[in-house]
This record gives C-alpha cells, structure tokens and sequence, in this order.
C-alpha cells in the first residue's frame, strides 16, 4: 500500500492554477481576472488587437457599451455615434443631432456631395482620422501637404494618432474609434 498524498503541488495550465488535493483530485483555482470578466458581459472586446484602447476609452467615459453591456467592437459606427464621442473628447455639451451641427461647425465633419449629412450614415476610417487631426489643430498642417486622404493620414501618423502598420479600412468600427481616441487624447 502506498500513502495517499494529503496535499501539495500547484500545476498553471491554460484555464486556471490546480491544487493537488491528493493523489486522485485537482481543484481549480479560478483566476480573480476570469472571475471578474464572467461576472461582466461587456468583455466582448477583448479578443480585439485594440482591446487596451477600448478599455480606456470607456473607463475615460469618451465612448459607452451598450445597454445589454457588451461593447460589439467590430460593429460599425454612425456618423452620429463619431460626433457625439468627438464632443465627448473635446468637452462639448452636445448630443445627438446637435452633435453633428456642433462637429460640423468646428470643421471636423463635411456633408456629402449632395449637402445633406444623415445621423444613420456609417462613419468611415478616413473621415475619423481627419476629425482627429483637426481635434489636435493640425489640420492647417495637413492642409499644407496637399488636404488629401495621405495628408490627414501622415500628419495623424506624425501627431501620433495612427501607426504606421494600421491598416484602413472603408467603414470606421468602434474598436478602431476607441484607438484613435485614446491615440488623440495621448
């Protein structure tokens, strides 16, 4: 006959610490950051490769998860959504459609070609980075390079609002806003 073993060892694996009760069982030992996120259903983002941003930006208040909680980082943003976390960013008491009217007559949005800009629109990378830039000031420099998509990205890339590996895409999501608001706001 061989003596159980009454306790020890701890092992880390993958989910957790286990504890060796005895030479038969294992408890496991929740890790407090696994605990605190089952217990929150905002936790959606953090697979996402901006999950620190979007963390930030919420704990500064600049963008909100949802009502459910989550905060759905891929989803697309309206043009709405943008100038209301703009007026967040730069301190404006404005919401909803005075938001974009507030946005628009500080030159960080442009209605389309028709003279018509609807709340419903989805926002776009581009469109969000020369927001940024102007939030700054530098949009008289961006202006000096030629006023074209280049010139709003390299200057952002130059005042630290994007990387240089960032990868545009046409339609802005909120994972990508939350970087370049803690990005601007740095």
């Amino acid at each position: 006959d061989e003596d159980p073993i009454s306790s020890g060892g701890i092992g880390f694996y993958n989910d957790g610490a286990y504890f060796l009760v005895d030479n038969i069982s294992l408890t496991v030992l929740q890790n407090e950051e696994d605990e605190f996120y089952q217990e929150n259903t905002w936790d959606d983002y953090r697979k996402s490769v901006y999950a620190v941003y979007i963390e930030k930006a919420i704990a500064l208040g600049i963008i909100d998860t949802l009502e459910d909680g989550s905060f759905r980082a891929a989803d697309p943003v309206s043009r709405e959504q943008l100038a209301l976390a703009l007026c967040k960013l730069l301190n404006l008491e404005s919401m909803g459609a005075d938001a974009i009217s507030t946005i628009l007559q500080h030159g960080m949005m442009d209605m389309d070609e028709n003279g018509m800009l609807s709340e419903a629109d989805l926002a776009t990378e581009k469109e969000a980075i020369r927001a940024m830039v102007i939030a700054l000031g530098y949009g008289p420099i961006a202006e000096a390079l030629g006023g074209d998509e280049f010139a709003y990205s390299q200057t952002a890339i130059d005042a630290g609002i994007l990387s240089r590996t960032h990868v545009k895409k046409s339609i802005l999501s909120w994972e990508v806003l939350a970087y370049l608001l803690v990005n601007t706001l740095e």
